[in-house]
């Protein structure tokens, strides 16, 4: 009999120590942070790749016009990117690109195995640090996308705090959180909205695609950096890493910023800095905001836009871009663009003679 009591204890004991075991490795389970198909980067990837150098930050930020002139953009507003998807999924290869939250839809979209987040405002730089402690501490689209709800702030400051509080930037992190958040939580509403009803799946309302954006953040595939399209060290650097690392840059994104300037022979230098290759594209808008709030959407190989930036009579974006009248606020304006350069110079040489014949009479 007191053998049995014994042998009874024993085994609750077991029973005990087993369940403990199981519950520790399944928790573990669920806190490992997911990784994506590429795995782990070599350290001769991860060294090529965060050795490429930035920019120092801007002096002024600029825009379409003196009244959006001195803006940061801490929250994207072209509300139909998606309307890429179906010519960037998959792609994979490199990223480049601009902005804020844009970068993780395009991400999620074209699944590149490196992505350099640049810009040239330092503001946009410290958000993304903000993004990249709810990824990796968010397990779902839901918990991410709640993190943003004013409500949630004290749990939201809380992981910033785990993850930045010896960071130089922890008070512009926390900041940017506390004053931009709200902005950025109706920025990812409404995208959610749209892509339920466009039917276009993305880190924000899918778990597969979540788990790649956090994948890559956590394996150190995605660093924010500043990068000044005008300037003479990030995107030349960006391509001689790429070169380094044997990927071709699939995804060039640059929001309207071409609508700011003219074209400096920096920026055409920049891009011949760029390793593309015939899957590559460069994407790229146009405001049109005074008819639809939004902005026209412009999908063009690569190659072309490089081939275009070698015309040095091209001094603007509208000069290369073919545009139609808009019908109103509905109407959303997608352009694929391949646009032939040899008849394109041959159009304008014609134009300057015939404005040079006029000039003489």
């Amino acid at each position: 009999m007191t053998s049995c009591v014994k042998f009874h204890k024993i085994l609750i004991k077991l029973i005990i120590i087993l369940t403990l075991v199981l519950s520790t490795s399944l928790a573990t389970a669920q806190d490992k942070l997911p990784t994506t198909a590429y795995g782990a980067p070599s350290q001769a990837q991860l060294d090529a790749f965060f050795g490429a150098k930035e920019d120092p930050p801007a002096k002024e930020l600029l825009g379409v016009n003196d009244d959006y002139a001195g803006r940061s953009y801490l929250a994207g507003d072209e509300w139909n990117l998606h309307l890429y998807y179906p010519h960037i999924k998959n792609i994979k290869g490199g990223y480049i690109g601009v902005g804020s939250d844009q970068g993780y839809l395009l991400m999620s979209w074209a699944r590149p195995e490196f992505a350099w987040l640049t810009d040239y405002d330092p503001l946009v730089v410290v958000t993304h640090k903000v993004y990249r402690a709810f990824f990796l501490e968010a397990k779902t689209p839901q918990e991410f996308y709640d993190l943003w709800k004013k409500k949630n702030q004290a749990k939201g400051l809380e992981i910033l705090e785990k993850h930045w509080k010896d960071d130089e930037h922890y008070g512009q992190i926390k900041r940017i959180y506390k004053d931009v958040g709200p902005k950025i939580y109706r920025r990812h509403r409404r995208i959610k909205k749209i892509l339920k009803q466009e039917k276009v799946p993305s880190y924000l309302n899918d778990q597969e695609h979540y788990d790649y954006i956090r994948g890559m953040v956590a394996t150190k595939r995605v660093r924010p950096m500043l990068g000044n399209l005008l300037d003479d060290e990030a995107l030349v650097s960006i391509g001689q890493a790429a070169t380094t690392m044997n990927i071709p840059i699939r995804i060039f994104y640059l929001s309207n910023a071409q609508e700011y300037w003219k074209y400096p022979q920096q920026f055409r230098d920049n891009v011949a800095a760029l390793p593309f290759d015939d899957q590559s594209f460069v994407l790229h808008t146009l405001s049109t905001w005074s008819t639809n709030k939004d902005y026209r959407y412009v999908l063009q190989p690569a190659l072309n836009f490089a081939e275009w930036m070698k015309e040095s009579w091209l001094l603007k974006v509208y000069h290369m871009i073919p545009r139609r009248k808009l019908e109103g606020a509905e109407d959303i304006d997608f352009i694929k663009f391949n646009g032939d350069v040899a008849k394109a110079r041959a159009r304008h040489e014609k134009r300057k003679k015939r404005k040079k014949s006029k000039s003489k009479q």
